[in-house]
């Protein structure tokens, strides 16, 4: 465990500096694409550059989490992750509006409070580790040469998980990209929904990383049957779970609207409803994806994963949005509704490979 984990702590740090160097040219040509210009697009490179150019930290953060996961200690991320939010909140505060004699940095001064409280996360989390909280086994963090053998697994395995990753995202960018063509109100609409959306999905994150490591723990028992209660009590849980989030959004639409100051009867309220309502409506669906998805990843079947996402997205939600959007002339619900309707075909395919059953043979061949 201490080898591996050390293996994938230095593997995650090259990949970070990896994409902090090529990431800074591209901003510029993908924040043009989705419609910023002017204050907005300068105002989005001064936040977004920052964050690109110490993505290691996150990708780091992110790992640290996933290990104390997978030995079934969800304690320590949940508290390092309270601890970390709240200095993101007070540094905000602080380098935003200048408060405390600190500059003044404003939008900017947001992403360097986010990149000091992931720094500091990062910083306990690798102490935790060197002290053997991660399983009663320390690790030692000093450099070492990579193996050969591990990173050759490590990228088998992590790289469809982080294409996925970055699938789910581009596929967001892109409904950006096709609301900014039909009306710039509805991407301003859009971003209202997306706050109440990153909220509503953390519930469901959360059961899929436990249902991905107690399908890995029952995997590396030998216990396929174990693994697949497990996947069955996530998926309904995980389903039912945001079947009641989503309730909850749809019923308070109104409410939300008022908390970001939409004007009654504006173009821009009507369309953040609607996408609070359709949001609201998908959860349930999107439930069942992320505990099955969980126990595909906690199996290592991670390029089945990765396969679902980009059938899904690049053969039914991307042509679907652009049909129902342009052609059929649905504008921005067009896009909108094109989501649900790719979670149904996301959850059918993942429910096919489930049924074959190969995904648990997988883990136990790890």
């Amino acid at each position: 465990v201490a080898e591996l984990s050390r293996q994938s702590l230095q593997a995650t740090v090259l990949v970070g500096l990896a994409m902090a160097a090529l990431g800074p040219p591209l901003l510029p040509p993908i924040l043009r694409a989705i419609g910023a210009e002017g204050e907005v697009f300068d105002l989005a490179l001064a936040y977004l550059t920052p964050l690109v150019l110490g993505i290691a930290l996150y990708f780091v953060q992110l790992l640290s989490f996933a290990l104390f996961r997978s030995t079934g200690n969800t304690r320590i991320p949940f508290y390092v992750g309270l601890l970390v939010n709240a200095l993101n909140v007070f540094l905000d505060w602080v380098l935003i509006f200048g408060e405390l004699g600190a500059p003044k940095l404003g939008v900017a001064g947001a992403a360097y409070g986010t990149l000091l409280s992931q720094a500091v996360g990062v910083t306990l989390t690798l102490l935790l580790f060197s002290r053997g909280a991660l399983g009663g086994v320390p690790v030692d963090l000093r450099p070492t040469a990579m193996d050969r053998e591990v990173t050759r697994d490590l990228f088998r395995f992590g790289a469809p998980a982080s294409l996925d990753l970055f699938l789910v995202n581009f596929s967001f960018l892109l409904m950006m990209f096709f609301l900014a063509e039909v009306d710039p109100r509805a991407v301003a609409a859009h971003g209202i929904g997306q706050r109440v959306q990153g909220l509503a999905f953390v519930p469901g994150l959360g059961i899929s990383q436990a249902v991905g490591a107690l399908v890995g723990n029952a995997l590396g028992a030998n216990d396929a049957s174990e693994a697949r209660a497990v996947t069955r009590a996530g998926v309904m849980l995980s389903s039912a779970t945001m079947g009641v989030i989503g309730l909850a959004l749809t019923l308070s639409r109104g409410f939300l609207c008022d908390a970001f100051e939409l004007a009654p009867g504006s173009v821009l309220r009507d369309y953040a409803l609607t996408w609070i309502v359709i949001l609201g409506s998908s959860l349930p669906i999107v439930g069942l994806n992320l505990g099955l998805v969980g126990a595909l990843r906690g199996a290592g079947a991670t390029i089945a994963s990765f396969t679902i996402n980009v059938v899904s997205t690049f053969a039914i939600q991307v042509p679907l949005q652009w049909l129902l959007a342009f052609p059929l002339g649905f504008g921005a619900f067009g896009v909108w509704i094109a989501f649900p309707i790719a979670y149904v075909f996301r959850v059918a395919f993942a429910a096919f490979v489930y049924k074959r059953g190969r995904w648990a043979r997988v883990g136990l061949a790890v």
